[in-house]
């Protein structure tokens, strides 16, 4: 993202890249970020409402797997629920402060989330 480079969006690299993200996320519950790099070019509206459903759509999809094999249950289902109040909050401060944020906030966001990677592979290799 630093250096320019935009991965082509077209249909077979949004279908590769989706099914990296689908295993990524199930792996690790971190699936944006293959997502990020196919978007980082498209219009900042259709990419939140892109990967909204997308994410909505995973969410249900290994909610249920999860429920369905057992490895879900009561106690998860409620903590789940206990997370609806934050993120309907969230919801609603994004809609409140999104034209705030413009292509200036671009590079202190690159900035934290390469200090948050090489923390990460840090923590992972120690």
């Amino acid at each position: 993202s630093a250096s320019g480079w935009r991965m082509r969006f077209d249909m077979p690299n949004l279908v590769g890249i989706s099914v990296v993200s689908g295993f990524m996320g199930t792996i690790t519950s971190v699936g944006a970020p293959p997502l990020a790099v196919l978007y980082a070019g498209q219009p900042a509206q259709t990419s939140r409402a892109t990967l909204s459903a997308f994410f909505a759509f995973g969410a249900i999809m290994s909610l249920s797997a999860q429920f369905g094999t057992g490895l879900a249950g009561r106690a998860e289902l409620i903590h789940g629920l206990m997370m609806l109040v934050p993120m309907l909050a969230g919801i609603a401060a994004a809609a409140r402060i999104k034209s705030r944020f413009d292509r200036r906030y671009r590079i202190a966001l690159l900035a934290v989330a390469g200090m948050a990677s090489v923390l990460l592979i840090y923590r992972g290799l120690s």
